[in-house]
């Protein structure tokens, strides 16, 4: 479940690439600012299933692909969902020339990597900062029936009312 404040919009899901699902997307009342909240679910790579090695392969995926990419601070004992975390903050140059700051947050949970997402301009980064963090501290992973499913319970915060989105963990890709 992830509660987002009610003046955010929502896009479902932008489907799967390689093994990562980008599950919902959220993006700021004000859409100028470019502020956006991503969740994933990543299975990750043989070697990759410990947290260190799964945010080394992730600092080294950005640097590849993004341009000008500065990581401004990296740990691996943060806390999602109630787990062991990374936590990535960097910055990044667009293709047309915006200047991006990134926070990253992410956890193992069995055979797959739970993520959060936030970016934005790196001027306005601070501005959204307290948001996504409330964010990011109502994300919870559901375990039912012995499988592992993420549900995000996406609650509106003003009027309650509620969207389900939902990936079976035994999904194969």
């Amino acid at each position: 479940t992830v509660t987002y404040p009610h003046n955010w919009s929502i896009i479902g899901s932008a489907g799967i690439e390689d093994n990562d699902a980008d599950i919902v997307t959220f993006l700021s009342p004000t859409q100028n600012d470019n502020a956006v909240v991503d969740i994933h679910q990543d299975k990750p790579t043989n070697g990759n299933s410990d947290i260190g090695t799964y945010l080394s392969s992730t600092i080294s995926l950005y640097k590849n692909n993004l341009q000008d990419v500065k990581v401004i601070g990296s740990n691996t004992n943060s806390s999602l969902a109630g787990n062991k975390a990374y936590k990535l903050i960097y910055t990044y140059t667009t293709s047309d020339g915006f200047k991006m700051k990134d926070m990253e947050i992410g956890t193992i949970i069995g055979n797959k990597a739970y993520y959060i997402v936030y970016d934005g301009k790196e001027s306005l980064f601070d501005n959204y900062l307290p948001i996504v963090q409330n964010m990011i501290d109502s994300f919870k992973v559901t375990v039912t029936n012995n499988q592992r499913w993420i549900e995000i319970i996406v609650a509106d915060i003003k009027s309650l009312s509620q969207n389900y989105f939902s990936i079976d963990d035994d999904t194969t890709w």
